[in-house]
């Protein structure tokens, strides 16, 4: 019996004189051969062979042997480098045939093994395998490879909303980010951190993700800081002395000093110190009016102190006492004006009759209905207001005169008469 190893091809062969172990015979040495005399990777184990001894008359003879084939050859085992990216929860798995790059056996195709198949965040970068081939007999060979981990997926972010704020300070919410594997950093690369000042309009605030392989998410929102407003500081009024005591006589328009330019005021009259006299005014937009409590009640009054509030656009305010001063001319006794008449046809009061106006051939005399159309007009008033029209009888009713002598202290008076029946 003899032990026969399979060679590189997975191949052996054996002759007879391997097996032959003193074969002999009456004459001379007998011709040997045998059955069998090749084997393959297929006869690996025992197998039994005849020996055959034949001389030179012909006469053989047989004998049998037990050939047993091994193959102690080991695998070839040829590896490649290869990358694998991690998934969504920072995992990754591979497989032998992966890092094969073509592994032989003598016999058959070796079993593949790798020491190491499955990967987290913590293999980034090159990491080294060994891939293990085995044939059936339990021969092995093994080789190494680099398998590079790569994390290619950026991390998710959550951006903050857009904000509007009336203050110039403003602080908001970092945005909020996961990864699979981690963050690393969360850095402002543009704008103002939270908790700093702004200036006015809209700022973008940008901010860069990173996490720990490199990957980057940006996240950007808008901070909008309305424009800051300025109180106002002071009051003014065109003109404080009042020389004409008749009913919405205008005494001047007011104004406000404000840094913030452009910026609209809205003025009232408010109580408070300097307020004692606010019940004779009154306030139409910008301008300061008599009311119908001053008229005619001026003459023994030198001074008046009213109490007036300037609002912005933003309701920030300023209130101010401002004095007025009283300057009326000389009350006229001999001009006496009616307050109402009959224009009736009865023959009397048909006409608005003005006592002594004829004093005043410079005078002019001008009506007005209670929309401020202009239904009379004279100069010279040597023909008194009938109570028409054009013609035209007018409706009982309230109208606005306006009575300027033209004298050399050019006065004027203003108040309202009625038309009876």
């Amino acid at each position: 019996n003899i032990t026969v190893q399979l060679d590189a091809s997975g191949n052996a062969s054996i002759t007879p004189a391997q097996i032959d172990n003193g074969s002999s015979d009456n004459c001379s040495t007998p011709a040997l051969s045998l059955d069998q005399n090749t084997f393959s990777c297929a006869h690996i184990g025992n197998n039994t062979v005849t020996l055959i001894a034949t001389d030179p008359t012909g006469n053989s003879a047989t004998a049998t042997a037990i050939v047993t084939v091994q193959d102690n050859i080991n695998p070839i085992a040829v590896t490649q480098n290869i990358s694998v990216q991690l998934d969504i929860n920072g995992n990754a798995s591979i497989t032998p045939e992966q890092i094969n790059n073509g592994s032989s056996d003598n016999c058959s195709t070796p079993a593949l093994s790798l020491d190491q198949n499955t990967f987290s965040c913590t293999h980034i970068g090159n990491n080294t395998v060994t891939l293990t081939a085995t044939d059936p007999t339990g021969n092995s060979a093994t080789a190494t490879a680099t398998v590079t981990i790569e994390d290619n997926i950026p991390p998710i972010v959550t951006c903050p909303q857009d904000i509007t704020s009336a203050n110039l300070i403003v602080s908001y919410e970092l945005p909020q980010a996961t990864d699979n594997c981690s963050i690393e950093a969360i850095q402002l690369v543009s704008g103002f951190a939270s908790g700093e000042a702004f200036p006015e309009g809209t700022t973008t605030v940008t901010y860069d993700i990173r996490d720990n392989a490199g990957n980057t998410t940006s996240c950007s929102f808008n901070i909008t800081v309305g424009v800051q407003n300025s109180p106002p500081t002071d009051i003014l009024l065109s003109n404080t002395t009042i020389t004409d005591d008749t009913e919405a006589s205008q005494i001047g328009v007011f104004s406000t000093t404000d840094a913030d330019a452009g910026d609209a005021h809205t003025y009232s009259l408010v109580s408070g110190d300097g307020d004692s006299d606010n019940s004779f005014f009154t306030i139409q937009n910008d301008n300061l009016f008599l009311s119908d409590l001053a008229a005619g009640q001026l003459n023994d009054i030198s001074t008046l102190s009213i109490r007036v509030r300037s609002t912005d656009q933003a309701d920030t305010f300023i209130e101010k006492s401002i004095p007025l001063r009283v300057m009326l001319p000389e009350p006229i006794n001999d001009l006496r004006i009616p307050t109402a008449f009959t224009p009736n046809n009865d023959g009397e009061n048909d006409t608005w009759n003005i006592s002594n106006i004829t004093q005043y051939p410079q005078v002019r005399v001008t009506i007005f209905s209670s929309n401020g159309h202009e239904i009379f007009s004279s100069n010279g008033y040597e023909r008194e207001w009938d109570g028409t029209y054009r013609g035209d009888k007018l409706p009982m009713g309230t109208y606005y005169y306006v009575i300027r002598l033209n004298d050399n202290q050019d006065r004027t008076f203003k108040g309202f008469v009625t038309i009876l029946q």
